[in-house]
Parts: structure tokens; sequence; C-alpha cells
């Protein structure tokens, strides 16, 4: 076996390349006798030494340099061709520099050896770091790219102002390649809907974000709010939707069924429905949502009366709002008459001019008054309350309501009740094996049991939130990034229970 033995250099780097040689020419040699001194046929030699920084040397054991050899010594460059043999036995080289040039030679390597080796890993961290840099930009722009070209089919459960606003959003974003819309109703049922809505200054801010034309809508503006009836508001939405830039599936007259979720199966890609079909729609419970309902006092009382005229137009109008009433009852309440603390009432009165509705509350406290009509069975009581308050604080152009009429057109709350919001307790979940998220808006998210005018404010700010998770829903491929869009929804829906129980009664009531 023939091995070259190195006199100077880095210790590990003239054992790695001995290693590299001695492997080589051991799977050469074996099982061929005993080594022959090298030769200028022993190429193969010259060649790995060449491969691995050395150079077959110009003198072995006696042997003259031949024109093969000085071949071979000039493919490694001058600086090999300064070694010389010393010692030759029985096929072991002895290699070393010649003392006449030791500055280009391979073979002599000085201490500070170790430079090309500081050199190579600098390399190896620059490629390192290079490449690590082109997969962190390739990947944030194939996600933002992704994010950008991601679509979700949307399902509408309702065809309510609420559920044909979100069909709006829904074309505005960008994010939703086809609309599905049930309705229950027919057109005609819809647009039948003669009850007031109320848009107050927020709400119109919102819609006209989504190039909704007020110019174009029957109604009436006072102090920033604008008053409509319902079937009005559906109507204008209903015909600016061929302007949409969004495929529509409309579905009136149809209703959500166990059987429209085996068509739901049918559909490629993703999903998001979007219940909004009031306070007593089953869908969201198909979809696998919780009918379940937190309730919150708002810590006042109140009761609500609805006056219907058949006499009358069906004109919207704008809302009279009333503070601080006393009220004084017969004899037979004497003791609440001498209420030392009367508590001021406050009342609201709104609707067309041919359903027109009255709001009465008070906060929470311990007045006499609100104590007794909390209890009082006497349903004249508060049929009298609200006689009074209409006849004095009506409009100009309204009739005075007699007693006899008022048993005949008024229908009240027969006594006080505490006045709660209820939010429902999953407002967003995700159904993995159909690729669906759920959603609910409108009253099948939050439910007030008093009537203040503005209440379709509130489900019209839930809205405010529905492009950014239909965003969300569209790129979020990992359990990470669906988990955050739930938490997403879930956490605006909480944030509307909250502020609405700190302000929306006072703001929509006592001022």
């Amino acid at each position: 076996m023939l091995r070259i033995r190195l006199i100077s250099g880095s210790s590990d780097e003239v054992l790695t390349r001995c290693r590299l040689v001695t492997i080589i020419l051991k799977k050469q040699h074996a099982g061929n006798g005993p080594p022959t001194p090298v030769g200028a046929n022993d190429t193969s030699l010259v060649q790995v030494c060449h491969l691995i920084g050395l150079i077959q040397p110009p003198n072995i054991n006696g042997y003259n340099q031949t024109d093969a050899d000085t071949a071979l010594v000039s493919l490694g460059g001058s600086r090999y061709a300064n070694c010389s043999t010393t010692k030759t036995t029985l096929g072991e080289v002895t290699m070393e520099p010649s003392a006449d040039n030791t500055t280009d030679c391979i073979c002599r390597r000085p201490d500070p050896s170790f430079t090309p080796v500081t050199s190579d890993i600098i390399q190896v961290a620059f490629v390192t770091v290079l490449v690590s840099v082109c997969f962190i930009v390739t990947k944030s722009a194939y996600d933002e790219v992704r994010k950008v070209m991601s679509r979700v089919t949307l399902i509408i459960i309702g065809g309510g102002p609420i559920g044909l606003v979100s069909l709006f959003v829904a074309a505005r974003c960008g994010y939703v390649s086809n609309v599905i819309l049930y309705e229950e109703k027919s057109r005609s049922k819809l647009l039948s809907n003669n009850y007031q809505i109320a848009l107050d200054t927020s709400s119109v801010q919102f819609l006209k974000t989504l190039r909704i034309d007020f110019d174009n809508i029957e109604g009436c503006w006072d102090r920033g709010t604008f008053y409509t009836k319902t079937g009005v508001f559906l109507e204008y939405l209903l015909s600016s939707i061929p302007r949409l830039e969004v495929p529509l599936d409309l579905r009136l007259d149809t209703k959500f069924t166990k059987e429209s979720l085996t068509e739901l199966e049918l559909i490629f890609g993703r999903l998001v429905a979007v219940v909004c079909e009031g306070a007593t729609g089953r869908a969201s419970c198909l979809l696998g949502l919780s009918d379940e309902f937190v309730s919150h006092s708002c810590h006042s009382y109140g009761a609500v009366a609805i006056l219907e005229r058949q006499d009358q137009r069906s004109v919207p109008a704008p809302e009279i709002r009333v503070h601080n009433l006393n009220f004084h009852f017969s004899d037979l309440y004497n003791d609440v008459n001498r209420d030392l603390v009367p508590q001021g009432f406050h009342l609201k009165i709104f609707g067309t001019l041919r359903h027109r509705c009255m709001s009465l509350t008070a906060p929470r406290s311990e007045s006499k008054t609100v104590k007794m009509l909390k209890v009082v069975l006497d349903h004249s009581v508060m049929r009298s309350v609200f006689l009074a308050c209409y006849n004095k604080y009506k409009s100009e152009g309204e009739n005075v309501i007699s007693e006899v009429d008022s048993v005949r057109w008024l229908k009240f709350s027969p006594r006080l009740f505490e006045v709660k919001l209820a939010h429902r307790l999953e407002s967003a979940a995700y159904v993995e094996d159909a690729n669906i998220f759920v959603i609910t808006e409108g009253d099948a998210a939050h439910r007030l049991n008093f009537h203040t005018g503005l209440d379709i404010n509130l489900g019209i700010k839930g809205l405010t939130s529905l492009a950014r998770f239909l965003q969300m829903a569209a790129s979020a491929d990992t359990e990470r990034t669906i988990l955050q869009a739930l938490k997403y929804k879930h956490n605006h829906s909480k944030i509307l229970t909250q502020e609405y129980l700190k302000s929306g009664l006072k703001n929509s009531m006592y001022t």
C-alpha cells in the first residue's frame, strides 16, 4: 500500500488528505500483490493527488522524471513542481518541500493555515443566509398572492335589510366568487313591509362606502338620521343588485332546510354562511351553531306600544323624544303620588304615520312609580299612560286618540319589564368536514327585548367586520389562521355587546 506522508502543514488538513489517498489506493491495489513503485504510468495517483490538493512528486525511489511526469506535474501548477523525494521505504513516499523555494509549495502549510478554513465558514454562512432570505421573500410573496387570489362562496340566509347589505359588502370586498341568497318570503311580501327603520349617522356613512345612494331612496332626514320604510329600502337594494360585480343566485320564496345542506356539499371550495334570518330562524342550528343566548341587563325598565291607524298614510316621520316625564295617578295609588324622589321617564314616538310606535323607559331605581308599574295588574293603567303621552306629544298633523279608539287600535305592554340585551354564545364556527364558516348577523346575533326605533343600527355595525372576516376566511389554510378568523369575529361581536350595554340605550333613549 502506497502512503504519502506530509512533513509540514495543518495537521487536520494533512490527516484528511492522507486518509483519502490511503482509501483510494487500498481499493486500487486490493488483491494485486505488494505495491509497486510509482511510475509515469500511475496517472490515477497523480489525478487523486491533484484533486485533493497534492501532486505526483517528480522523483520517487530513484525514478527519473519522464515527459509524462512533467506533463502531469504541470497540471497542478508551478507551485507543486518544487516538491522532492527525500526518503523511500518499500513503497512509502515521504515528501517535503525543496529548500530553494518554499513560498509556493502546497506541501508547506504554516500555522496561519486556518485562514482558508475561516473563509470557507464565512462563505457557507453567507450562502445559508442568502438562501434563507430568498426562501422568506418567496414564501411571503406567495402568501400575499394567495391572499389576493383566494375566493369563497358566500351563502346568505335571510333577505331582510341586514342580509341584502351583507350582499353589498361581499360584492365590494373582492374575496367572494359567488353568492347564494335564501329568503323564505316572496319579493312582494318583502316589499310590502311598511314599518319604519332609522339609520343613524354612523350607519349612513358605512352604507355610503358601499355606494348606496340615499338620494334615490324615499325617506326623510332629521339631525343626520335617515328615516325610511323597510319595503322601500329593500326595493332599492334589490333593484341595485344587477350592478354588482359578483354572480348571484337569488332564491326568493325558498326556505333554508336540511335539503339545502346537501346542495352546499356539492359546491367546490370554501364556503362562508351568513345567517341573518332574524330572532326566530333555525338555519344557524342546522349549520351547527348553538342556539344558546347570554342575556345582559341594561339597568333599565321599559314598555312599548304600537298604534295602527288605517286612515293614515304610511309616510316616514322623524322621531319625537321627551325626557323627565312624571305621572300622576288616581286616588287608588296615593302612595305612589307621594313619592319623595319621583323617577323621570323617557318617551320616544317614532314610526310612520300609519304605524306609530311608543317606547317608555326609566333607569333602574327605588322609585315607587317604577315599582308600581312593574307589578300592576290593571292593564288600563298602562293604556292610560301611553294614551296621555301620545295625545300630548304627537306631531302637529296627527289627530287625538280617544279612549274608545285606544281600545281598538292601541297594543301595549301591560307593565314595565327589565330591558335586556342578549347575544349568541357562538357567533362564529367552522365546520371542517364541509369546509364552511358559519357566522350570525343582525337579530340572529344580538336581540334586544325593547324597541328604540334604531335597532337596525346594531346589526349594521356588525357588518363592518364582514369584509375583513371574508378576507381572513378565504386565505385561512392552517388551524392557526382559521382560529384567528373565528376569534376576530367573536371579539367584534363581544365589543358590540359591551358598547351597547355602556351607551346604546343612553344614545337612543336618554339623550
